[in-house]
């Protein structure tokens, strides 16, 4: 794989999935969450974040233990850059969700369960949309481990493994849903979209593509294959968009996700709107942190109102600006967490993650 192209297509997706979901917290904001937003069924793009995640961190795995070895030091310091990265820029987001809606998101007071919130550990999910980065923090825990596993038994065997943990969960998966277990606490940290680990079983087969794609170089490039996955997601987008009545339709959903990625990796395809999106791709982090935010203000000030088209219009001719913020906001984190990398490499021998990761 070009290294280039590849991470062009993978900021590709991250910004075509980051637009989805704008679209449908637009909604949500529009015409009222639930039912009635009709653009739903595009928050199902979520999805693709965990694959792309997964993408990233095997070759950051592969980068650090390569050159550093297999160790405590290596793996520690793996937790200590995912950290350094995300934390600062999600505690200001966090901060200024509890500031301007507090009806939405909210902390449980002075507990375990608000320290796991603040810290992104699996305990409960963080408030609101925040959830997500929980769900990608409770991957990364598994991911050294699922790095071993994937070397262990190599490309072909890992999928089946994973088929098999699939078939395993699906029991679980049915409990959960047939006695009411989302009022367990911390419940839906380990049920995304109501099955048992999905969260991190997409991940893991998203740190499958890159090995799969080197073992079989030329197998994941079929047109007609491409076409297939892409009508099979965005169908099974459609019919799983509440699909608490059956988890069985999730594993589709799962399996076509990780298709999707392999295959679009696999060919670098010309990728139309490619400038545009792709910035939106590389600024990710912090359009998913702050544009509910966005939305919220212009709510709050009447403008995000049914059949209230100057509001609308006034919301999306602004939307650049807003973009601008988001390249500034996670510039100057990114531009901090570079220089705590530079201060903790020297002293405790960890590289830093590849850049894209």
């Amino acid at each position: 794989m070009d290294q280039i192209d590849t991470r062009r297509t993978i900021n590709y997706i991250r910004g075509v999935a980051i637009g989805l979901v704008i679209i449908a917290h637009f909604g949500g904001y529009y015409y009222g969450y639930y039912n009635e937003n009709r653009l739903g069924i595009f928050v199902n793009a979520v999805s693709l974040f965990f694959v792309v995640s997964g993408f990233g961190i095997y070759h950051t795995l592969e980068k650090n233990f390569t050159e550093h070895g297999i160790n405590f030091r290596t793996v520690i310091g793996f937790f200590v850059a995912r950290y350094a990265k995300i934390l600062p820029i999600y505690w200001l987001a966090l901060a200024v969700y509890l500031y301007i809606e507090p009806q939405w998101y909210s902390l449980d007071g002075f507990s375990l369960l608000t320290l796991g919130e603040l810290l992104l550990v699996p305990l409960k999910p963080a408030p609101g949309i925040m959830w997500f980065f929980t769900s990608l923090f409770h991957c990364y825990l598994w991911a050294p481990l699922l790095y071993l596993i994937i070397k262990k038994l190599q490309p072909r065997s890992f999928f089946f493994a994973v088929i098999g943990v699939i078939g395993l969960f699906l029991p679980v998966s049915y409990w959960f849903v047939h006695f009411h277990a989302e009022y367990l606490p911390g419940a839906y940290e380990y049920f995304y979209r109501d099955f048992f680990m999905a969260n991190v079983i997409i991940f893991s087969l998203g740190m499958l593509i890159p090995p799969l794609i080197a073992t079989y170089p030329d197998r994941f490039k079929n047109r007609f294959a491409g076409l297939s996955l892409l009508a099979g997601y965005l169908a099974f987008a459609a019919i799983t968009r509440f699909p608490s009545d059956q988890p069985l339709k999730t594993i589709p959903f799962i399996l076509l996700n990780f298709g999707l990625c392999l295959y679009a990796v696999s060919i670098n395809p010309r990728l139309p709107l490619s400038r545009p999106v792709t910035l939106m791709g590389r600024y990710s982090l912090s359009l998913f942190l702050f544009h509910a935010a966005y939305f919220v203000l212009f709510k709050q000030l009447g403008l995000l109102e049914q059949y209230n088209v100057f509001g609308v219009m006034l919301t999306l001719l602004l939307f650049p600006y807003f973009l601008l913020s988001c390249i500034f906001i996670q510039d100057f984190f990114l531009r901090r967490y570079r220089g705590f990398m530079a201060w903790y490499q020297p002293h405790f021998g960890f590289h830093r993650p590849v850049r894209g990761s």
